[in-house]
């Protein structure tokens, strides 16, 4: 669901997300989401977002990839 705010991300490999690392923003489809909070000590984690950052929201499928979302860093 686009709107939804808690989603659970699991983790296949490595540690899991510890509640002191957000906010950070990650991007699942083109949509940029802001985490808030993460809850949970083992995979899978649940996220509280803010979605749409970006102004695109989206529905996404169970197991669809997320990544860190990373700026452009441009040289002057």
């Amino acid at each position: 669901v686009a709107t939804e705010t808690d989603v659970d991300v699991a983790t296949p490999s490595g540690t899991p997300w510890d509640d002191t690392d957000q906010p950070f923003d990650m991007i699942a489809g083109g949509e940029r989401m802001t985490v808030t909070a993460v809850s949970g000590a083992s995979s899978p984690q649940t996220f509280t977002l803010t979605r749409a950052v970006n102004g695109v929201a989206k529905t996404h499928t169970a197991g669809a990839e997320i990544r860190l979302f990373q700026p452009a860093v441009y040289a002057l």
